[in-house]
C-alpha cells in the first residue's frame, strides 16, 4: 500500500502532465488536497515545496511556478 508521500507526489506528478503552462504551487496543493482530503494541508505542501528538486524533469522557473522541463523547452518567455 503506497505511503502519504507517494500518493502525494504521484498526483503532483499526473496533475503537472496535465498542465503544459504549468502549476502554480497553491493551486496544486489544492487539488492534491481536494483528491485526498483526509491529508493534512501541511503534509501535502511539504511534499510538494521541492520537487524541482527531487524530480529531474520539473522546472521551477519562477516563484510558485512548476512545469515539467519538456513543456518549459517549448515556451517563449
Amino acid at each position: 500500500m503506497p505511503t502519504q508521500r507517494e500518493k502525494i507526489i504521484k498526483k503532483a506528478r499526473e496533475i503537472l502532465k496535465r498542465s503544459p503552462n504549468g502549476v502554480r504551487y497553491s493551486k496544486l496543493v489544492n487539488q492534491i488536497h481536494e483528491k485526498y482530503p483526509k491529508f493534512k494541508i501541511k503534509v501535502i505542501q511539504w511534499n510538494t515545496y521541492d520537487l524541482h528538486r527531487k524530480f529531474k524533469d520539473v522546472a521551477k522557473p519562477e516563484r510558485g511556478l512548476f512545469i515539467l522541463k519538456k513543456y518549459l523547452q517549448g515556451r517563449i518567455e
